[in-house]
C-alpha cells in the first residue's frame, strides 16, 4: 500500500476548490483517504466529492452501473469528534472501491467545499 499526500498540511479558505484530476495506475483497486482534524475548530463545514473517470477524464461517474458506487463522498464538521467510548477522533476518513483495475484510463477528481471559515488540515491518500 502506497501512502501520498494529496492535500498538503495547511490553512485552507472557505470556498470550494477541485482536486485532480489524476490517473489511477493499473492494479489499484481501492483507496483509503485520511483527513487529519487535529486543528478543525467548530462550525467549519468540509465536504468532499470523489469522481471516477473510465475514459481519460472524458466523462465522469457514467455510465451509474460501470463505475458503482460514484460519486463518493463525505461532510464532516469541525470541532472535537467523539467515538462511542468517548475518545476523539483524530482523522475523518473516506474508503472506497475504484473498479477495472487493468483499466490505464481511469482518473479521479475530489471537489472540496469548505464553509463557516478557514479550515487546518492535511490529506493522505493511502491506495490499495
Amino acid at each position: 500500500m502506497a501512502a501520498i499526500v494529496v492535500l498538503p498540511q495547511g490553512t485552507y479558505p472557505a470556498g470550494s476548490r477541485v482536486l485532480g484530476p489524476a490517473a489511477v495506475p493499473t492494479g489499484i483497486t481501492g483507496f483509503t483517504l485520511a483527513l487529519d482534524r487535529a486543528a478543525w475548530v467548530a462550525g467549519v463545514t468540509l465536504a468532499m466529492t470523489v469522481d471516477l473517470s473510465l475514459d481519460s477524464g472524458v466523462t465522469w461517474n457514467t455510465p451509474p452501473e460501470t463505475v458503482a458506487p460514484y460519486p463518493v463522498g463525505l461532510t464532516a464538521e469541525g470541532g472535537v469528534a467523539l467515538d462511542k467510548n468517548g475518545v476523539a477522533y483524530t482523522q475523518t476518513t473516506l474508503s472506497t472501491a475504484i473498479p477495472q483495475s487493468a483499466s490505464t484510463t481511469r482518473q479521479l477528481r475530489a471537489t472540496v467545499v469548505i464553509t463557516g471559515g478557514s479550515l487546518t488540515t492535511k490529506g493522505t491518500l493511502t491506495t490499495v
